[in-house]
């Protein structure tokens, strides 16, 4: 499921690339921010360009999780990248990230600056996971967060609708900046408002995004009527705030009409 907030009314989309103003695009830079499901709405973003014959490279400028997948390039060779392009119209790079995890998930890194460039000459999609949330619904970035190129043309702010209802120190990653934002304690619950001050402020899903690159919302884990309800609370608190573009999507294959 995917909705567009226009004119009052979550309106639904065919595609992530019609909700989110990218099919006139040849070759976005996109930055994905924020909680809640940064990955999962880069893949099906990925398999659509894919699937529309189209080559698209995701990275990250963080850490991304390495998965066992033939699309997943870990190493600086633009031959085996355009190799992999070829057979799977999409290529996931990076190095192995040198970091020890106790549940043995392994992650990658970003590359050197030299090979993106490279991947940046073939005037392709790229989609980069630019922030980091341990798998947490909600978060307030960090002093050196997000790490967004210059080159990034979109910023996309990913909220996990699961957040609201949950204590900030429950449901962010980074409570205390959270809260800092709010004017909350960790202990207090997020609410609608909440989410909207997060995603406008320019401490939160706004932090360095620049003049010229377009920001949009995405509300993710619309799995159910209720928080289908919840994202439209939301919507409307922001454009009250200001006239942004806001998503609404489900984790689910099918997700719920609004």
């Amino acid at each position: 499921m995917i909705l567009r907030y226009e004119h009052g009314k979550l309106v639904e989309q065919r595609t992530y690339r019609e909700a989110l103003h990218l099919e006139a695009d040849v070759s976005p830079v996109i930055s994905v921010v924020g909680a809640g499901g940064k990955t999962t709405t880069i893949r099906r973003l990925a398999q659509e360009y894919a699937d529309a014959g189209w080559k698209v490279a995701v990275t990250t400028t963080t850490h991304m999780q390495i998965e066992t997948r033939s699309c997943f390039l870990l190493d600086e060779s633009m031959e085996q990248l355009q190799k992999i392009m070829e057979q799977e119209r999409q290529v996931w790079f990076g190095v192995p990230a040198p970091i020890k995890k106790t549940d043995n998930v392994k992650k990658m890194q970003a590359v050197s600056e030299d090979f993106f460039r490279q991947v940046l000459e073939l005037r392709i999609p790229i989609l980069l996971e630019a922030d980091g949330s341990r798998r947490l619904p909600c978060k307030a970035p960090g002093d050196r967060e997000p790490v967004l190129r210059k080159e990034t043309t979109d910023v996309f702010a990913v909220y996990g609708l699961d957040a609201v209802g949950k204590s900030i120190q429950e449901s962010c990653f980074r409570p205390e900046k959270t809260a800092e934002i709010l004017q909350k304690k960790q202990s207090d619950l997020l609410c609608a408002e909440d989410i909207a001050v997060l995603a406008t402020n320019v401490r939160g899903g706004r932090k360095d995004v620049l003049k010229n690159q377009r920001y949009q919302i995405v509300l993710n884990k619309a799995d159910c009527r209720e928080r289908v309800k919840i994202a439209e609370q939301i919507c409307k608190k922001i454009v009250e705030r200001e006239c942004l573009d806001i998503i609404v999507t489900s984790q689910t294959s099918e997700g719920v009409r609004a």
